[in-house]
């Protein structure tokens, strides 16, 4: 039995932590916009005598810890034991702010579903992919906000069915530019006490700032402020940062990675390209792709 699911990826620019007694309700508050570049996950699950998961990313062999547990937790609803092979292939840099491991959850959840017949709705199946995401630490509302599509604004903390969303308008600026120097531990940072406090604090009268505005200016304005105020921005994120501003563009960073992205229109995209290729090196990755028109979907 064969399933295959999409799911954007997600760009977070600010948020604040809402933490409740249930994985389902624990997530977070705050603004993004989702990616047509994304992950397309096909699983596999045949009969056997005792289960196992295998995961390809991009073709090699990983561990790929939170797509094990929403495998695992998958397993556990199915009246039989399964050989499930995971393959995602993932178009945006990983571990670097793109909202990977739960795109990656979230496709594999799906397509799980599918291929186990299960039959669970689209949002039961979304559920566990976001508890999985929660217990490993790796994401807060990537989940919810990739499951939905566009440009996000996550109102109520949770997962799909539970949480809640609203949207906010690009006009012409349906265009994210990205440039990508690495990966950012997420579960070390959202482990720490005091960084959460310190994201909660930032985060919560920005989002609710943002909800009086929701343009994109505001969302790249309050994105750059909370990056700054929460010590995110490295030195060469900052130098890209100030030299956008000198050239008309602006620019924050990727929640959580070593990656400066902006949104822009036709016409914007070369010039940001242009910044970009100034700053570029051999480790660096740039991403363009079109704001996603809809969230994670069976193909």
């Amino acid at each position: 039995m064969i399933g295959t699911a999409y799911a954007p990826s997600h760009i977070t620019g600010f948020f604040e932590i809402v933490e409740s007694g249930s994985e389902l309700t624990t997530g977070s508050r705050g603004v993004g916009v989702c990616l047509d570049a994304g992950v397309i996950t096909t699983v596999r699950a045949t009969k056997a005598a005792s289960a196992n998961i295998g995961i390809r990313i991009n073709g090699k062999h990983s561990s790929a810890p939170v797509s094990v547990l929403v495998a695992e937790k998958m397993l556990s609803l199915a009246e039989a034991d399964y050989n499930i092979e995971i393959d995602h292939q993932v178009g945006v840099p990983i571990g670097a702010g793109f909202g990977t491991s739960g795109a990656g959850a979230l496709s594999a959840s799906l397509s799980i579903n599918k291929a186990l017949g299960l039959g669970l709705d689209d949002k039961k199946a979304s559920q566990i992919a976001h508890a999985a995401e929660i217990e490993c630490r790796t994401g807060l509302g990537t989940v919810l906000a990739e499951y939905e599509g566009g440009a996000v604004i996550r109102t109520k903390a949770g997962a799909p069915g539970i949480g809640a969303v609203s949207h906010f308008d690009c006009g012409a600026r349906k265009i994210v530019g990205a440039i990508s120097f690495g990966e950012l531990q997420t579960n070390n940072l959202l482990s720490g006490r005091v960084f959460r406090s310190l994201i909660s604090e930032t985060g919560k009268p920005m989002t609710d700032d943002f909800l009086l505005n929701p343009t994109v200016e505001n969302f790249l304005s309050i994105s750059r402020e909370f990056a700054f105020k929460v010590g995110l921005v490295s030195p060469i994120a900052k130098a890209m940062i100030e030299e956008g501003e000198r050239r008309g563009l602006s620019c924050s960073v990727a929640m959580f990675g070593e990656t400066v992205f902006s949104l822009v229109d036709e016409d914007s995209s070369q010039f940001l390209k242009g910044l970009f290729e100034n700053f570029a090196s051999e480790n660096s990755t740039i991403i363009f792709s079109y704001v996603s028109e809809g969230g994670a979907r069976m193909c």
